[in-house]
């Protein structure tokens, strides 16, 4: 394009053409920089989040945002977040007003050294394609044709040349108006990159493919550095004979023996053997249910049913945790419409536990860690899950501040802040729990008999009434 202008018009239209084009572009950038425009971008994608999430809170905690009287709290927090919201727009609206009348006054300039390049050359007296003084009527018809044509050709080359050079020019401010969202990319890529999950330190080692969870001489540090747990040692052995007990106060490090063991924190020093990844689950405190599946994927997740189980299987699954088998049919009839049943919202907390618990049995791992994640549900099912995993052979390493757990686990470790000890729990320990627990399973049975007892008289009464 360069050359064609040259050749075509006077050399002198290239140096005019670069100039406004690269020249322009710097007085747009004094006047509206790209960079900041970009970093108004970035924010703005970051205090959107952050509003959103405020409203996610009230989405998911509603009732006990209400309950704990935290309406007018959260309620100025939301409308924080907007004012911040709208004042980032703001400033944005008023660096695209700057943007755009940069960008004004740039194609004014554009328009006026384009008229005057294209007019410039005929105003001499001397051009070639000018009439002679003497021409006849028909010889300055064509003359004027011919400089018109001349025009035109040169107008379409210096705005040809104007819109490349442009391009070339405001790549740069281009990139810099986009480096906020990219910041803000990156940063996700960053968040969401695997080996930022399973980071090795050099001084520890953690080694997988083995039979045993095992413990050396491991450190186990926050990610900031504090020391939690100092030289720990133990071992589990498969078979559901080997129940490990993990007690102590909040803040100790006993959830983070098994984030350790996952490697979402790395070991400061010692060594770790397990066994492989699929071999050992995981039952947090607060159960997860993952969107947009039915309740067989569900169980089976994070792995894909390629193989449907049949009802009948799945049912006793559900029967085992204390779930309503008649969930299944919901859930057929749900795909039967070409929808989802939202499991989320659908099922209570206690439920979502017991979901959680049946994983256990549907894949059948060897090692079960709970954290917790049998709280609320009542000593009769604890009682029961225990059983059923020893029948299954699944050991199970338990985090629990409640007592009666000790009759399910051959060895308990407390965990202090400055030291730990290992035991094995004592046999008498076990039976007194056991003979304790027992009487009070009997009585709330009885007692719930004796309500659905109660229950059915009051009904019985009352259609006799109506009678």
């Amino acid at each position: 394009v360069v050359w064609r202008l040259a050749r075509n018009s006077h050399p002198s239209y290239v140096g005019v053409v670069m100039i406004y084009a690269f020249g322009g572009i710097k007085i747009r950038e004094f006047i509206s920089p790209g960079v900041r425009h970009g970093r108004l971008a970035g924010r703005i994608a970051k205090i959107s989040g952050e509003y959103r999430s405020a409203h996610k809170a009230l989405l998911e905690h509603g009732e006990a945002i209400v309950a704990s009287g935290g309406v007018g709290r959260e309620g100025k927090r939301v409308q924080e977040k907007y004012n911040a919201f709208i004042g980032v727009w703001w400033d944005l609206v008023r660096e695209d007003s700057r943007s755009t009348f940069a960008m004004s006054f740039q194609m004014q300039v554009q328009m006026t050294l384009m008229n005057i390049m294209q007019h410039f050359p005929f105003l001499r007296g001397d051009h070639p394609l000018r009439a002679s003084p003497g021409a006849s009527e028909q010889e300055r018809f064509k003359a004027n044709a011919a400089m018109l044509g001349s025009m035109r050709f040169t107008m379409s080359l210096v705005s040809d040349a104007m819109m490349r050079m442009g391009m070339l020019a405001r790549q740069p401010r281009t990139i810099m108006m986009i480096s906020g969202t990219c910041n803000r990319v990156a940063a996700l890529l960053d968040a969401v990159d695997p080996t930022n999950f399973a980071v090795q330190s050099t001084d520890g080692k953690v080694t997988t493919g083995g039979s045993h969870i095992t413990f050396e001489k491991v450190d186990i540090d926050t990610p900031k550095g504090l020391r939690l747990v100092s030289n720990l040692s133990f071992s589990v052995s498969p078979g559901g004979d080997d129940n490990l007990l993990i007690v102590g106060e909040n803040g100790v490090g006993k959830t983070s023996i098994f984030r350790t063991l996952q490697t979402l924190w790395p070991a400061a020093s010692g060594t770790i053997r397990k066994p492989d990844l699929d071999e050992t689950i995981i039952l947090a405190q607060t159960p997860y249910i993952a969107t947009g599946l039915s309740l067989e994927e569900q169980l089976a997740y994070p792995k894909v049913v390629k193989v449907s189980r049949s009802t009948a299987e799945l049912s006793q699954l559900l029967q085992m945790v204390d779930l309503d088998p008649n969930l299944l049919q919901q859930d057929a009839e749900a795909t039967a419409q070409g929808t989802i049943v939202d499991w989320d919202t659908t099922l209570s907390f206690g439920q979502k536990q017991k979901l959680a618990c049946a994983k256990l049995f549907f894949h059948k791992p060897r090692f079960a860690v709970l954290d917790e994640a049998t709280r609320g549900l009542g000593p009769a099912f604890e009682r029961s899950l225990f059983e059923n995993c020893a029948a299954f052979g699944i050991t199970v390493l338990t985090v629990a501040h409640a007592p009666t757990l000790l009759q399910f686990h051959r060895r308990i470790l407390h965990v202090h802040s400055d030291r730990w000890s290992l035991e094995a729990v004592q046999e008498a320990t076990k039976s007194s729990l056991i003979r304790t627990q027992s009487a009070a399973i009997a009585n709330t049975e009885a007692d719930a008999k004796k309500e659905k007892a109660n229950e059915a008289t009051k009904l019985a009464e009352a259609r006799q009434h109506e009678d």
